[in-house]
């Protein structure tokens, strides 16, 4: 039986789970009127900071790129306008996440953080609509 966090491709799993997206779910689900859990700011804010996490991983010794792929990151989202949090811990796992995801390079931004935010992005929309349709059909408002 497969893992649920990862997609077999090849010969090697492909990860679908990153703990950031631990925090990404905090703000979708219990913030998600927040500008932080807007589709952009969760999308754009894990690929372009696991853009600057590989960027920094590849091409900076181990110790500088743990030590400036989180400010990097961060002024990229500021400056596109995609500040997300958790985005910051996508840039750090770039770099600390281990051989499997260093095996990746930038596909990493691609697959798993931009797929596996759309995924959850899709689950919380669809989580949305379930509960906003139950409300709309069992739930009575009275008005005086």
């Amino acid at each position: 039986m497969a893992a649920l966090d990862r997609l077999a491709v090849g010969d090697y799993g492909v990860p679908m789970l990153i703990g950031s997206f631990g925090a990404s779910a905090v703000l979708l689900f219990a913030a998600p009127d927040s500008p932080l859990s807007r589709p952009r700011n969760l999308l754009g804010g894990h690929f372009f900071s696991a853009l600057v996490g590989v960027a920094c991983a590849q091409w900076l010794p181990p110790f500088w790129a743990v030590c400036l792929c989180v400010p990097t990151a961060i002024a990229v989202m500021l400056l596109s306008g995609t500040v997300h949090p958790p985005g910051g811990a996508t840039a750090l796992i770039a770099v600390t996440g281990g051989e499997q995801i260093r095996q990746l390079g930038f596909w990493y931004a691609v697959v798993p953080c931009l797929a596996g935010a759309a995924l959850m992005l899709a689950v919380a929309w669809s989580m949305t609509a379930a509960a906003y349709q139950c409300a709309r059909l069992y739930v009575r408002v009275r008005v005086k």
